[in-house]
């Protein structure tokens, strides 16, 4: 919706929309887009063709609709227009010089870069793009690369606010950013250079053994993650929400509300749970937050994603798993996790586990773990005053607690050097087999791997697509007159956007001051 909005005024000036059909219409054999302000749309379009080329153009078609003027003897063209909508300002030129057709979204952007044709300056993002490409001895173009300049897009709020991940903080130490994607039948291959700052750690650990833990995997797994805990305590924590779950308690508002809006009341209540601010859709409301400078926007240090809530005993149970875990020093871990339909497809059951490989097994306190998961369980779980008749029993070596409840309470098993967490004794039982089936693996290693993750797309698709119609359920709505279609036809469909998309497969390596990953994007051709 704010794209369309911002679009508006630039299409009013050009003179027609940009559709799909324009932009490829416009575009020659290599082409360049540069975008200088996300809130704005200020961009530059630069795409080499021949000047016949140019002139049937639906640009120089209507070229005396705009104002024609020169710069150091080249001929462009500007011209204003209004959104219709909006009533929104937006200026369009477009100019030929040189092989190449440019189109700005400004006249000042469009006499800048018809300037870099003839000037020697530092006016020129190749300059800076050059700076972090000459530090790599890896570095191919293939079929789109991308630059990012992170660092100002860490500190725009349009990129905050919009970013759907929610994790601003996780790129703070990433200056610039190269992408490259390479496309052929079976797989794209996107790799990934990210220039550190100063400030970022040097001393990243690496994976030890990756073939080792993939073994662990079930056939039937649909993501996978491996990675080395930066401290046990944080490994700890992913225990505790895999074996018991995250406590429901109250969370304090990242979001002080609405600030911006002026005329009628907003048509929305805070959420009770969580006393947070939440869009039921991203409407005209949420178009006026996100250009509010002073809505979330909280300087860079203090900003983030909403606080986590550890009530004392979720705490004191975290320091527990630490104390217990310590001695047998966690070296890396892998969370694997799958989603599967329960009985008569009525449920969707969610199995995760961890695994994790420890320098010293022997060191592993397996009475002490045991008290600690019961004693939690009881506290969140059984009614204060009600006995709690909570056990540990085995069976085929893998630990499990009766009286549990569906997916809490979990399993564990010592294979060997490796620590199994499961939350269902069930999908304990299968981590432990996939271990005694397999046989080690010959594959290569890359050298200071960081992390590890594998998506399998196909493997999920049917329980996906279940879930998103069950959602949809006859007769139900969001808001009066407004059906969740959304659910069964729009999210569901995502999944069938490239049909024969399999798996992602991502590698993170650290190699100061860079980090590399290369993701490979498989597909099966039926």
């Amino acid at each position: 919706m704010r794209l369309l909005q911002r679009l508006e005024p630039i299409e009013a000036a050009l003179g027609f929309e940009l559709t799909e059909q324009c932009l490829g219409a416009l575009a020659g054999t290599q082409s360049a887009l540069a975008i200088y302000n996300i809130g704005q749309l200020e961009a530059l379009f630069v795409t080499a063709m021949t000047q016949p080329e140019a002139f049937a153009t639906t640009l120089f078609k209507q070229r005396r609709a705009f104002r024609e003027r020169t710069m150091e003897g080249r001929v462009y063209y500007v011209r204003q227009g209004t959104g219709a909508e909006s009533q929104e300002q937006g200026e369009a030129g477009f100019a030929f010089a040189q092989g190449r057709l440019f189109v700005a979204s400004s006249e000042v952007l469009l006499r800048r870069a018809l300037a870099n044709l003839t000037r020697e300056s530092e006016d020129r993002l190749s300059v800076h793009i050059a700076r972090m490409t000459n530090g790599l001895n890896d570095f191919q173009p293939h079929d789109i690369t991308v630059w990012l300049d992170q660092r100002r897009l860490n500190a725009d709020r349009y990129f905050r606010n919009y970013w759907i991940q929610r994790n601003p903080s996780a790129l703070a130490d990433i200056e610039t950013a190269l992408i490259d994607l390479e496309m052929t039948e079976m797989e794209w291959r996107e790799r990934r250079w990210f220039a550190l700052s100063e400030t970022a750690s040097k001393d990243q650990s690496s994976i030890g053994s990756l073939d080792d833990l993939l073994r662990l995997a079930p056939a039937d797994t649909h993501l996978i993650t491996v990675a080395s805990p930066t401290e046990v305590k944080t490994l700890s924590r992913q225990v505790a929400d895999l074996i018991l779950g995250a406590t429901p308690s109250a969370k304090t508002p990242f979001s002080a509300g609405p600030t911006f809006y002026s005329g009628e009341e907003y048509p929305y209540e805070p959420s009770l749970s969580e006393g947070a601010w939440r869009y039921a859709s991203l409407n005209e409301r949420f178009n006026k937050d996100i250009d509010d400078p002073t809505s979330f926007a909280q300087p860079a240090s203090s900003r983030g994603e909403p606080p986590e809530a550890s009530p004392e005993s979720e705490e004191r149970f975290v320091i527990q798993l630490s104390n217990i875990l310590q001695p047998a020093e966690p070296l890396e871990f892998m969370h694997v996790a799958e989603a599967t339909l329960g009985e008569n497809q009525l449920f969707v059951y969610f199995n995760r586990a961890l695994i994790v490989r420890l320098k010293r097994p022997s060191a592993f306190n397996s009475r002490a773990f045991e008290d600690a998961v019961r004693e939690q369980f009881a506290a969140q779980y059984v009614v204060q005053g009600v006995p709690a008749r909570l056990e540990w029993g085995a069976s085929g070596g893998v630990h499990s607690l009766s009286q549990a409840i569906l997916d809490r309470g979990g399993a564990y098993a010592l294979l060997g050097d490796y620590l199994i967490l499961a939350n269902r004794a069930d999908y304990g039982h299968r981590v432990a087999q996939a271990h005694r089936a397999s046989t080690p693996s010959t594959q290569i290693q890359p050298a200071s791997l960081q992390r590890y993750a594998q998506v399998r797309v196909q493997k999920g698709k049917g329980v996906y697509k279940h879930v998103m119609e069950m959602f949809a359920a006859p007769g139900a709505t969001v808001e009066p007159n407004e059906s969740i279609d959304l659910f069964s036809d729009n999210i569901a469909s995502l999944i069938e956007v490239v049909p024969e998309f399999s798996s992602v497969t991502i590698e993170t390596v650290h190699a100061a001051p860079f980090l590399r990953e290369v993701a490979i994007y498989k597909f099966t051709i039926r």
